[in-house]
């Protein structure tokens, strides 16, 4: 706060005072008949344009406006049944895309069992099997093709609605823009012409020379306020308008500081279920995910789990990358049982995926094998294959001679085997069968595949 005025605010104000006074001395001047002359001309010119644009029709004007007004009404209609078309082809697209997916995996499982199967006869998956494979490939790529198509066509569509709406409207402010415009400027210039005359004729230039006289009144006023040293009172009133200042400006760094949202780790924002204007409640209104690292959460029944270990290796099928394998690990075990719907225990296993794939996205379906024990180069039989009597596991090798009539069972000869790791499809046979070896697999009901995951 300063407690008396500068020189140079003191200078600045004698200036005013001195400008004041040659204003007030130019309005005392007599005005000549000339300018009264010219002034009543221009307002004569004023009012005879006025005359002639009066006498016209301002139909033209009324109709472009209801041209526009009904255009811009015709491209709203057009552009938004134009944008709802494009994103109902884009569902559709979405929706062929899914069911060829579906249609893609099963082929490729069936395939791979029955190839499975056949390789053990030594034969080979029919080219036919082979070519539906194929084509259906094909339409899922064909599928993707015309759903990134779609998506295109529904931005344009967006962007066309945007651009076009923009410029209707714009026609339409034209329109109501130049309608009586210069009806308009006509009227403002005669007002002017008249003003102008007034003020040279008599009470207009009084007034001015009043004013005149009133603004040196008011600029010495000001130049006296400078020059006399401030009292008290306006001190207290700049005082306290500083103090209030300072309160209002700590209280906006307080509300900024409040209004700033921080996560708490890096992530990426994936949704925001609140806009401009509404009102937050308890819930969260922004999700975010750490895409960075995915994990899946599986449950295992009670009798395998005690099979299951930290760190263990896992393979990993997406439904959506049908044919590539994703590698993961083991990384948690949860101590707590949870009921399933079939009444059993299931004990809910974490797997993170270790293998980066810029495709894969949070949600997506997944087949999970967990690996317990892992042995390379083993003999395999179904599990129905293998018979136990006495707590001897036996196979049975065909033979010849003729089938038991009363088991309605072909010829066979028992032959003992020693059995390693198994799973719900397959048993290894450590000693007693060699591989290439057939034997009979008892009351068969599905195909045998090894290597499909569990």
């Amino acid at each position: 706060l300063r407690t008396q005025a500068t020189p140079q605010e003191i200078a600045e104000a004698q200036a005013r005072v001195n400008q004041a006074q040659a204003q007030a001395q130019q309005a005392r001047s007599e005005v000549s008949s000339a300018d009264i002359a010219a002034a009543r001309a221009r307002l004569q010119k004023a009012e005879d344009r006025l005359a002639r644009l009066q006498s016209g029709s301002s139909a033209n004007g009324d109709a472009d406006v209801m041209a526009a007004q009904a255009a811009l009404a015709q491209a709203r209609t057009d552009l938004a049944g134009a944008k709802e078309r494009a994103r109902l082809d884009m569902e559709t697209a979405a929706n062929d895309l899914r069911n060829k997916q579906d249609a893609y995996s099963t082929i490729y499982w069936n395939n791979k069992k029955l190839a499975d199967q056949l390789a053990k006869f030594n034969q080979k998956l029919p080219q036919e099997d082979k070519d539906r494979e194929a084509a259906a490939l094909r339409d899922v790529q064909d599928a993707g093709d015309a759903l990134t198509k779609a998506q295109v066509a529904y931005e344009d569509a967006k962007k066309n609605e945007l651009v076009t709406l923009q410029a209707r409207e714009a026609d339409l402010q034209r329109a109501q823009n130049s309608t009586g415009a210069d009806l308009v400027g006509a009227r403002a210039d005669v007002e002017s012409a008249r003003a102008d005359l007034a003020k040279l004729t008599g009470g207009n230039h009084a007034g001015s020379v009043a004013a005149a006289q009133a603004g040196v009144a008011i600029a010495q006023a000001q130049l006296d306020k400078l020059s006399a040293d401030p009292n008290a009172s306006d001190l207290a009133r700049a005082e306290a308008g500083v103090a209030r200042a300072e309160a209002a400006l700590k209280q906006a760094q307080r509300d900024l500081a409040q209004a700033t949202m921080a996560a708490p780790f890096a992530a990426t924002i994936a949704s925001v279920d609140l806009h401009v204007g509404e009102q937050a409640g308890q819930n969260g209104v922004i999700a975010i995910a750490d895409l960075s690292s995915f994990h899946i959460t599986v449950p295992v029944d009670e009798l395998d789990v005690a099979q299951v270990q930290r760190d263990q290796a896992v393979t990993i099928v997406l439904d959506a990358l049908p044919g590539k394998d994703i590698a993961g690990t083991v990384t948690n075990i949860n101590p707590l049982a949870t009921k399933s719907d079939k009444g059993t225990n299931t004990y809910e296993v974490t797997v993170a995926i270790t293998s980066a794939d810029a495709a894969i996205r949070p949600g997506m379906t997944a087949a999970v094998q967990i690996v317990t024990q892992r042995k390379d180069g083993v003999v395999l039989v179904p599990r129905r294959a293998v018979q136990s009597e006495n707590g001897q596991s036996f196979v049975l090798i065909p033979a010849a001679g003729q089938p038991d009539l009363q088991t309605q069972t072909p010829a066979s000869t028992r032959r003992p085997v020693k059995i390693g790791l198994s799973n719900s499809e397959s048993i290894e046979i450590v000693d007693g069968l060699k591989a290439g070896e057939q034997v009979y697999v008892k009351d068969v009901v599905s195909t045998f595949n090894p290597n499909q995951p569990q």
